[in-house]
């Protein structure tokens, strides 16, 4: 049995080490032989040393890709993902909130039949505005695209050889995981987890970052905001037409009818409101499309430090 680690690192020269010696304990403890694939996703500190010091020690199991800037966390992932060989293949963060001593766990609801488990965190130790966000990213996700993402799952996971290919067959430029992971199907299950805080260093994932991925999720996984959008020209509409009907029956009712400016106004200023909107969210499509077009790949490697020697992206 082949193990198959995949982590993305941004900037975590003092958890590269630390990370590794609780992780490979783990993974000697399993029946089976362990490959890791260790991504710097464009680091600016040490990160890409301390990897390659590794992959110098233990050659037969470490190897690692250094992307030629920072493209992202779920591209970054999909690098390892697309190189790795592994029957079982697991994904997880590089800060240590996930922790490695859970992956046996995972471990044993694949060999019940699972082909995805997902590690769900019973407990979220960010700030509470964090929290709320993604309380409410979880149950929008659902509600618009349908999908069935566990709610407050975490990078950590573990998946069969088949989803793995699965799931790198997928081309779209904005690579949401949870969102791919989600619309393969595949038989999944959930093992609940402790979140750590995080070990050293600081979140890479700012408000404004999980803002954005919250956006391309929804938006790479439904055209429900379009028919929102009609649904929504089509009420106002409604009520203009109503509006107008009530006007004129005023008018040829009412010796005299007081001039409503400031209903005047406000009705122009929603309805602009309401117009700019739905124009930035068909903008939002469209960009999404001409990027698309462009074809252009996921990501570059700057340099392969592996034995396999060769790039499935």
């Amino acid at each position: 049995m082949l193990y198959s680690v995949i982590i993305a690192f941004l900037n975590e020269e003092d958890n590269v080490l630390d990370l590794f010696a609780i992780l490979d304990s783990v993974m000697a403890s399993l029946p089976g032989v362990t490959e890791y694939w260790f991504v710097d996703d464009g680091s600016t500190d040490a990160t890409f040393k301390e990897l390659s010091d590794l992959r110098r020690l233990y050659p037969d199991r470490v190897n690692v890709i250094k992307l030629s800037r920072n493209f992202g966390h779920h591209k970054a992932l999909f690098a390892g993902m697309k190189h790795a060989r592994g029957d079982i293949s697991f994904l997880m963060d590089a800060d240590l909130q996930d922790n490695p001593k859970d992956i046996p766990r995972l471990l044993e609801k694949i060999n019940e039949g699972y082909d995805i488990v997902y590690a769900v965190r019973n407990n979220r130790t960010e700030p509470a505005v964090r929290r709320l966000f993604s309380y409410i990213f979880w149950k929008m996700l659902k509600v618009i695209t349908g999908l069935d993402c566990p709610n407050n799952q975490a990078v950590l996971r573990g998946f069969s050889g088949k989803v793995r290919a699965s799931v790198t067959q997928f081309r779209e430029s904005r690579k949401f995981l949870a969102g791919l992971f989600a619309w393969v199907g595949f038989k999944h299950a959930i093992v609940h987890v402790v979140q750590a805080p995080r070990h050293k260093g600081q979140s890479k994932y700012s408000l404004p970052v999980m803002l954005s991925q919250g956006l391309t999720s929804i938006l790479s996984f439904s055209s429900k905001p379009l028919h929102i959008i009609t649904l929504l020209g089509l009420s106002i509409s409604a009520i203009s037409f109503s509006s107008a009907l009530l006007l004129l029956f005023l008018k040829f009712t009412m010796d005299h009818v007081m001039p409503g400016w400031t209903s005047i106004i406000l009705s122009i200023f929603f309805s602009t409101g309401i117009i700019v909107f739905c124009i930035g969210l068909v903008a939002e499509y469209l960009g999404r499309i001409y990027q698309e077009s462009l074809g252009r790949p996921d990501y570059v490697i700057d340099e392969l430090l592996s034995d396999k020697g060769y790039d499935n992206a």
